[in-house]
């Protein structure tokens, strides 16, 4: 759907094949695996894994089973910076995250350093990346959501995934935006 919008994104790879995630890692420089579910912990020689972003080297694909649970792989795009998009109907509020000079969070902010936490600040979105999160909203059949993008280090807005549960607090506290207020507004006029 996010393509049909005409948002970039990264070349996906769900599969469950040994095979298939090799070939996968031959066409990109660098891969990521993502969890598609929650069941996803544990930990592989002294790393620990847990719904994050991880990169996967020849080493760790050579050690896998033929077959194994259903896995996303995803190319990895070089980044700039992380975004965290909110949308509530036609209104959008986004909030760059900073991850990238923090070896912990440059892969994926949610590797949390509390010791020293990624900056987030407001940020405002070019017109024409506004209207395809918007068209992504619509053939989605979503009116609220919480969209992850990076842009890129050659300047692309690439759209992640969407978590439609919403999750705005990180964004609204840190940004100083009253999504809150917002939305009980909305609420109240409905």
């Amino acid at each position: 759907m996010a393509k049909k919008a005409g948002l970039d994104t990264p070349a996906m790879l769900v599969t469950t094949q040994k095979t298939e995630a090799i070939a996968f890692k031959k066409e990109h420089t660098s891969i990521i695996n993502k969890s598609i579910k929650d069941s996803f912990t544990g930990t592989f020689e002294g790393i620990y894994y847990y719904n994050h972003t991880e990169r996967v080297s020849d080493e760790i694909l050579e050690k896998l089973d033929e077959e194994f649970f259903p896995t996303l792989f995803q190319e990895e795009i070089p980044k700039a910076y992380e975004l965290r998009v909110i949308f509530v109907h036609e209104k959008m509020w986004a909030g760059a995250i900073m991850s990238q000079s923090d070896p912990k969070t440059s892969l994926d902010w949610r590797n949390y350093n509390h010791q020293n936490p990624n900056r987030i600040v407001p940020y405002k979105l070019p017109k024409e990346v506004e209207e395809k999160i918007r068209k992504f909203a619509q053939l989605a059949d979503l009116n609220t959501g919480a969209i992850d993008m990076i842009v890129s280090k050659d300047k692309r807005y690439v759209f992640l995934e969407c978590n439609p549960n919403g999750q705005i607090s990180m964004v609204s506290e840190k940004c100083n935006y009253p999504i809150e207020k917002y939305i009980a507004d909305f609420l109240a006029k409905s």
